[in-house]
């Protein structure tokens, strides 16, 4: 890592990266396990798909305070772009 992307990581520079998007859950959540790099052991994620973007396929890490949310849920998620395709989850909130 390089003295450049050490200081935008302590200052935070990289936040702009993050969008936000609302819509409606229209495919999954659906489980799926990933492997993550250099041997780490899996990890579980939660993929779906909005109305808004269907191209683009939202994985949210799960955990113990992780929300259930289903087809039909109006939601605003914050994410980061990971690849071709694909966002990670920063959060997800339910919109009444």
């Amino acid at each position: 890592m390089g003295v450049l992307e050490l200081l935008k990581r302590i200052v935070g520079a990289g936040k702009d990266e993050e969008e936000e998007m609302v819509g409606t859950i229209v495919e999954g959540p659906t489980p799926v396990r990933l492997a993550k790099r250099d041997g780490e052991p899996w990890r579980e994620v939660l993929a779906f798909r909005l109305d808004t973007r269907p191209e683009l396929e939202f994985r949210q890490v799960t955990g113990a305070l992780t929300a259930k949310h289903r087809v039909g849920d109006r939601v605003r998620v914050r994410y980061r772009p990971a690849s071709a395709g694909v966002a990670m989850v920063e959060w997800v909130e339910r919109l009444r």
